[in-house]
């Protein structure tokens, strides 16, 4: 027979039927129903067994003897009245658990902390992006500057040459005296026209004369004219070359300080893909966790409410 011996002093009989009951085994049971979810208890909660029950704490005697069975009656009764008050504690524990849960799915709160944590990503990314203007500005400086440099001094070179050979172009051919052919006049024909006598046996002579001497005379003037030309064709040659070797030599610099750029612009793209990548991972693994955290949320709430 199981006897019910009361927290507050008062006790049902120890006896029933005939005789003294054996000795009895005492088993403290306590009205405090196990903590869920993750809502801190209240002291109403781990109250609400007792009180319902109508006292703060009992003790179940584990006994047995012969006779009525009035006392079996009353314990099952009791054990029933702290039972309905125990489901009763909790049903009201788990609403307060559910509603707290659907509050945090209803906005941001349970994810307010990844939220900020996202913040300080953003605002670190931004530092070390810009970092890198401050980084690669100065190699981009060096590379204009050295491109500037250099071309003012080709420029500067190429002036200095071409000044130098308009100065000393070579003008002995184009300068040179021409010859000027001396006619020829014949002293015998002279004396024979004096004397009336014809002049044609030497005529023939002094025009072959003065043929021969006006042809030389042309002929050299010819070669200097000639040579002169070719002076001038080899000075057209050489004002050319370096028109070209000029311009060869620009491109050259514009190359050169085209490729530098570019390397320059690749290095900085890598780092800064860089930087995204891993600013971007870190970003995906808080949305995980965010994930992550709103599905135990919900699966708590589907604990607590049974669906």
């Amino acid at each position: 027979m199981a006897v019910i011996r009361y927290g507050g002093g008062s006790s049902a009989p120890r006896t029933a039927g005939r005789g003294m009951a054996p000795a009895v085994r005492t088993q403290p049971v306590r009205a405090n129903a196990p903590r869920l979810g993750p809502m801190p208890q209240t002291p109403e909660d781990t109250a609400a067994g007792e009180a319902a029950a109508g006292g703060a704490s009992f003790v179940v005697d584990m006994g047995s003897s012969g006779g009525g069975g009035g006392g079996a009656g009353t314990s099952a009764a009791i054990n029933t009245q702290y039972k309905l008050a125990t489901d009763k504690a909790t049903a009201k524990r788990n609403r307060k658990q559910a509603d707290y849960i659907r509050g945090l799915l209803s906005g941001t709160g349970y994810r307010s902390a990844i939220d900020a944590l996202l913040g300080k990503v953003g605002e670190e990314e931004t530092r070390q992006l810009g970092a890198l203007d401050t980084q690669f500005a100065p190699a981009k400086e060096n590379i204009t500057g050295a491109y500037t440099t250099a071309t003012g001094q080709a420029t500067t070179g190429y002036d200095t040459l071409r000044n130098w050979l308009s100065t000393n172009a070579p003008r002995a051919y184009s300068e040179a005296t021409r010859a000027v052919a001396s006619p020829i006049d014949n002293a015998l024909a002279a004396y024979q026209r004096s004397q009336g006598v014809s002049t044609a046996p030497s005529d023939a002579a002094v025009q072959l004369a003065n043929l021969a001497a006006s042809g030389g005379a042309s002929n050299y003037n010819s070669l200097l004219n000639t040579l002169a030309a070719t002076s001038r064709a080899g000075q057209e040659s050489r004002l050319a070359e370096e028109q070209m070797a000029r311009l060869g030599t620009s491109n050259l610099l514009s190359r050169n300080q085209a490729a530098a750029l570019a390397a320059l612009a690749a290095q900085r793209a890598t780092a800064e893909s860089g930087i995204r990548s891993q600013f971007g991972q870190t970003r995906l693994s808080a949305e995980q966790a965010a994930i992550q955290r709103r599905q135990a949320l919900e699966d708590a709430l589907r604990a607590l409410v049974g669906y």
